[in-house]
C-alpha cells in the first residue's frame, strides 16, 4: 500500500510538471494593423529552447508550452527579422504562462524595418564617387538618451548610397567626400599649375547645413522609405597642417568635426601625411586622430580665422588590464563574471570575460573617457577601485595616449532582490518602465536600474547593491532612467525601499507622476 501512495504522488507530480499553456495571438502591422499572414513567429526562453510556427491568412498563430517566461520574435518573409511588441516600445515584454495568466489574446504589432537612399552629386550634378554617408540614429541607450553612430556607407560611380534594414527612428545623415582629382597628384598639380583651387568638398550635414546645429532630424515610422540626396561644394576656410615630430609617420591621420551629441563627424582621411595638409576646413572644434601600427594620438582643437598645424606625435596604443578582487575573501564565482567597458560619451561597450585567475585585458581602448563596471549571473558589482596610469573622477577614467592604465577592482555580492507587480487596480499593466533609482541622486548611471514589465505586469530587480532607492513606473519604454536630471521629479512621489543585503523584497505599484515644480 505504502509502494502505492508513493508511485501515485510521482504521478501527480509528473502530470502537474507536464501541464501545458496555450501561449496564442495575432501578428499585425504595427502601422495598419492589418493581420500578417505568412509570418513566422518563434517562442525562446522558458523549459523550451525553441518552437517556430507560420501564421494563417488572417495572421494567427498559437503555442503550447510549460509554465515559465517566454520571448516572442516575428520574422516576415518580405523583410527579414524584426521583433513584433505587445504594446507600442522598442523591445517586446516576455510572455509569462502559468495556471492564473491569460495568454491566448497576445497582439504582436510587427514593426517593418525603414530604408534610406540617394545620391550624393557635386556641384555640377555629377555623381561623386566614394563619398563617405555617415548616418546617426538618437535613441535612449543604457538609460540614457544618446546620439549614435551607425556607420558610413560609400557613394558608388553613380553617387549612390543606401542604408536598409533598419528599424524606425529617428536619424541624421552626413556627407563628405573628395573630387575625383584630390588623390590624383599628376592632376592636383596640372591644376594648380593651371591656376586652379585644390580643396575637398565640405562636411554637409542633410540636407544642406555645414553647421550640426542645422541638420534635420528624419523621424521615420515602421516600412517608410527615405530619399536623401546631398549635393557637395568645395568647402572653404583655413589650413590644417600636419607635422610629423618623429618622421616617418606610416600610418593615416583623419580629421573628424565635433558635431552632433558631441560625436565626431568623418571630415576626411590622410595616408601617411601625404598630402601634409587638410586644406578648407571651416571654423569650428575638430579632433585629429592618428592611427599606425602600434601607436596613437588624438588630439582635440580649434580652427578660426588662421591655419593651423598639428604636430603628429604618436605614443604607444593605450591599454587597460587589472585583476579583480573579492571584498569578502570567501566569495566565490558559480557563473562567468564579465568586465564591461563603457565609452562615457559615445556609450559603446566593450566587454571581456574575466580570467581563471580573476584578471582581465581589454584588446583595444579608446582615447575617451572610460567606465567600468562588473556583470555576471552571480551579480557581483564593483564596490571600489584601485587605477594607475590613469586620472579618475567620479569613477570615470581618464585614458589619454601612452597610457599603460592597470585596475583592481573589488566586487562586492552585498545585493539583495526586489520584485513586484505594476497595476491599476486588479489589472497588470504590461510593457511599463520601472525604475529603482539612487535615493542619494547618485551621477553614477549604474546606480539607477529599469525594467520593461512583463505581460503579466511583473518585474524582478536581481543583484542590485544593498541601499536606499526610490521606486516608480513610468508609461514610456524610452524614458531615460539613468539620466538624474529626467529622474528627479519623480522622485518625490516615488516608493522608497531599502534593498536589504541578501534581502527579497516585493512591492506593488501603480504608475507615476512627476512632481510639479
Amino acid at each position: 500500500m505504502k509502494t502505492s501512495i508513493v508511485a501515485l504522488v510521482a504521478i501527480l507530480a509528473s502530470t502537474a510538471g507536464a501541464q501545458s499553456f496555450r501561449v496564442a495571438g495575432i501578428v499585425v502591422d504595427s502601422e495598419t494593423a492589418a493581420p500578417l499572414g505568412r509570418t513566422r513567429v518563434v517562442l525562446t526562453g522558458g523549459p523550451v529552447q525553441e518552437q517556430s510556427v507560420i501564421t494563417t491568412g488572417n495572421g494567427k498563430f498559437s503555442f503550447d508550452v510549460p509554465q515559465g517566461k517566454y520571448t516572442l520574435l516575428a520574422a516576415h518573409r518580405d523583410f527579414g527579422e524584426s521583433y513584433g511588441q505587445t504594446r507600442s516600445g522598442n523591445s517586446d515584454s516576455a510572455i509569462v504562462t502559468g495556471p492564473d495568466q491569460d495568454t491566448t489574446g497576445i497582439v504582436m504589432r510587427w514593426h517593418a524595418p525603414v530604408a534610406i537612399h540617394g545620391k550624393v552629386l557635386d556641384e555640377s550634378a555629377e555623381p561623386v564617387y566614394g563619398a563617405q554617408v555617415e548616418l546617426f540614429v538618437e535613441a535612449v541607450t543604457g538609460g540614457k538618451r544618446r546620439i549614435i553612430s551607425l556607420g558610413r556607407a560609400e557613394s558608388d560611380e553613380l553617387g549612390n548610397y543606401s542604408w536598409s534594414s533598419i528599424p524606425g527612428g529617428t536619424y541624421y545623415l552626413a556627407a563628405t567626400g573628395e573630387p575625383w582629382y584630390f588623390s590624383d597628384r599628376y592632376a592636383r598639380d596640372a591644376l594648380t599649375e593651371a591656376g586652379k583651387s585644390i580643396v575637398p568638398y565640405g562636411l554637409t550635414y542633410f540636407p544642406g547645413a555645414n553647421d550640426p546645429r542645422d541638420a534635420t532630424a528624419l523621424s521615420l515610422h515602421p516600412g517608410e522609405e527615405l530619399q536623401a540626396d546631398f549635393t557637395l561644394r568645395p568647402a572653404s576656410g583655413s589650413n590644417v597642417r600636419l607635422s610629423c615630430t618623429n618622421a616617418p609617420c606610416g600610418g593615416s591621420t583623419s580629421l573628424f568635426a565635433l558635431g552632433l551629441g558631441g560625436l565626431e563627424a568623418l571630415v576626411g582621411t590622410t595616408n601617411g601625411v601625404e598630402p601634409d595638409v587638410f586644406p578648407a576646413v571651416p571654423p569650428g572644434r575638430y579632433v585629429a586622430r592618428y592611427t599606425g601600427g602600434d601607436e596613437s594620438m588624438r588630439k582635440a582643437f580649434d580652427v578660426g580665422g588662421g591655419d593651423v598645424t598639428i604636430e603628429i606625435a604618436p605614443k604607444p596604443v593605450p591599454t587597460l588590464a587589472g585583476r579583480v578582487a573579492f571584498q569578502n575573501p570567501t566569495d566565490r564565482l558559480r557563473h562567468p563574471m564579465y568586465v564591461n567597458l563603457q565609452d562615457e560619451d559615445t556609450g559603446q561597450t566593450v566587454t571581456v570575460v574575466l580570467g581563471a585567475n580573476r584578471s582581465f585585458s581589454f584588446p583595444t581602448v579608446p582615447i575617451s573617457r572610460v567606465r567600468l563596471s562588473l556583470s555576471g549571473v552571480d551579480g557581483f558589482f564593483v564596490s571600489k577601485m584601485s587605477v594607475e596610469g590613469a586620472s579618475v573622477t567620479n569613477g570615470v577614467l581618464d585614458i589619454v595616449e601612452g597610457a599603460k592604465v592597470q585596475v583592481i577592482l573589488s566586487a562586492s555580492g552585498e545585493t539583495g532582490s526586489l520584485k513586484g507587480f505594476v497595476m491599476d487596480g486588479d489589472k497588470p499593466i504590461p510593457a511599463v518602465m520601472v525604475v529603482l533609482a539612487s535615493a542619494e541622486g547618485s551621477t553614477n548611471p549604474n546606480d539607477y536600474h529599469g525594467y520593461q514589465t512583463d505581460s503579466d505586469g511583473s518585474f524582478d530587480f536581481a543583484g542590485v547593491p544593498a541601499g536606499d532607492y526610490v521606486l516608480f513606473a513610468v508609461d514610456n519604454l524610452d524614458f531615460e532612467y539613468a539620466n538624474p536630471e529626467v529622474v528627479r521629479p519623480y522622485l518625490a512621489r516615488g516608493k522608497r525601499v531599502r534593498m536589504k543585503l541578501n534581502g527579497a523584497e516585493t512591492e506593488s505599484l501603480g504608475l507615476s507622476r512627476p512632481a510639479q515644480n
